[in-house]
């Protein structure tokens, strides 16, 4: 009677089996351990960060609304009032100072703030704007411009920055002779008390 080989005997017995099940083992270890290992952390992603020493920027005010700001600021620095613009001047003057890392990513927000003195009260108003470049190679002004609309336009420059929409005025604290209107309430957070 001959003897019948089951896959048992072939898979065990047979002479190459003892290579294969060395190779079947290796391979079976180098699955589970690759399996086991703790994945790698992802690497973080370079940011791009402030470079070199701070700068100290002007602060000059472009008022291209229908009524006279009388107080601003940015990021709480400034003071200074602006008139309305005319066609060729932006209605501010020029502040001290707001701090400027060269290197710093944009957009960056900035926090700007103002006052109006309207229907008998001050109104404070807030509103968060953002530079957005380009960064002149060597900034010495940072430019905010209030647009007629209510947006807030925020510019770097080197030098005193220039107006960017030419308006006729009325007088330097109307645009129009009369139906004056401003959108601070629509675009900004704004209360009677600072």
């Amino acid at each position: 009677m001959t003897p019948t080989l089951q896959w048992f005997d072939v898979l065990f017995l047979h002479p190459l089996s003892g290579i294969k099940r060395l190779i079947g083992i290796g391979l079976t270890l180098s699955i589970l351990s690759a399996c086991s290992q703790p994945h790698a952390a992802p690497k973080p992603q370079p940011t791009m960060q402030p470079v070199g020493p701070p700068v100290s920027l002007a602060i000059n005010g472009f008022n291209y609304t229908d009524l006279v700001i009388s107080y601003f600021a940015i990021n709480g620095n400034g003071g200074s009032n602006i008139l309305v613009s005319s066609p060729h001047e932006g209605g501010g003057k020029t502040t001290c100072c707001v701090t400027w890392r060269p290197g710093t990513p944009l957009p960056q927000p900035v926090t700007i703030e103002w006052m109006r003195f309207l229907n008998g009260r001050d109104r404070w108003c807030t509103k968060t704007a953002e530079i957005k470049g380009p960064v002149p190679d060597r900034p010495t002004a940072i430019g905010v411009h209030f647009m007629p609309d209510g947006d807030i336009q925020v510019i770097l420059t080197e030098g005193y920055g220039q107006p960017i929409v030419r308006l006729e005025y009325f007088d330097e604290g109307h645009r129009h002779q009369t139906g004056n209107v401003v959108h601070d309430e629509k675009v900004a957070r704004c209360r009677d008390e600072r």
